[in-house]
């Protein structure tokens, strides 16, 4: 999904075992799919008092379409 969505190029992609343990040590994953396909991730991680919206990516097939945007209600919805 990063790759999908451009985000590639400010993530540490190349070391597999970092991203694995970002997404492991991640407080809230959601995810977009259309008909079984991952098209969007939202990634946030708890601060005391906040959660952080730390990476949100949309396939770029997909972007302009709201996924976004409801990727960041559906984890406001799930923060409590």
């Amino acid at each position: 999904m990063l790759r999908q969505s451009g985000l590639d190029e400010r993530r540490p992609i190349a070391d597999a075992d970092r991203i694995g343990r970002i997404i492991a040590n991640a407080d809230l994953v959601v995810t977009a799919r259309q008909a079984g396909k991952l098209v969007g991730v939202s990634r946030a991680d708890r601060f005391l008092l906040l959660l952080l919206l730390s990476d949100l990516a949309v396939d770029r097939a997909y972007q302009g379409h709201g996924i976004g945007t409801r990727l960041i209600e559906e984890t406001r919805r799930h923060a409590g």
